[in-house]
């Protein structure tokens, strides 16, 4: 009973199995490596198609590879850049990724900082939603140092059209708003 189960379970997934093809679309890019596209199709109907860029000029900075991801009309959706750890690194994070919308606008961007930076400023990961109104919100996640240290979890800046701060809430690690501090 077990095997027919496994053999019917197999014949499922193979039957609804995605197929991918990946072309090589640039064999000396702007950052010295290749691009790459591939298409997951289910049906012969295009899924997904991601594009992945070797960074190979821009390693000394500490760029390490760029993957972006469309939809079915092309539209990008979602970009993310990942950084290497090496000693001569010149940014703070080890990957940042940006989301867009159905008409190509920024609609959210993740930030999630190397260890060095951590350590130092107690920031694991900065999430930045933005608003068609204008008013974008900073979500901040702290290392376990850090909550010890200031007493909580995440923190939320609210902000306005030009950027300043509105409103500030703190969240424990069970996710509950804590009083404003005195």
């Amino acid at each position: 009973m077990k095997l027919f189960l496994w053999l019917a379970l197999l014949l499922f997934c193979v039957q609804t199995a995605m197929t991918y093809q990946e072309t090589i679309i640039d064999r000396d890019n702007q950052w010295g490596g290749k691009t790459t596209q591939t298409e997951f199709k289910k049906n012969e109907q295009v899924q997904d198609v991601v594009i992945y860029a070797e960074v190979n000029n821009f390693y000394q900075l500490g760029v390490n590879k760029i993957i972006e991801y469309y939809d079915f009309d092309k539209v990008l959706r979602k970009a993310s850049v990942f950084y290497n750890s090496t000693p001569e690194t010149k940014f703070d994070f080890k990957q940042v990724t940006e989301f867009f919308d159905q008409n190509g606008s920024q609609i959210k961007s993740e930030q999630f900082f190397n260890a060095k930076f951590t350590s130092k400023k107690g920031i694991v990961k900065k999430t930045t939603y933005f608003k068609k109104s204008g008013f974008n919100q900073d979500v901040f996640f702290y290392s376990p140092k850090q909550i010890k240290k200031q007493g909580y979890y995440k923190l939320i800046l609210y902000k306005d059209f030009a950027g300043d701060v509105i409103k500030i809430e703190r969240f424990n690690r069970q996710n509950q708003l804590l009083p404003e501090p005195p």
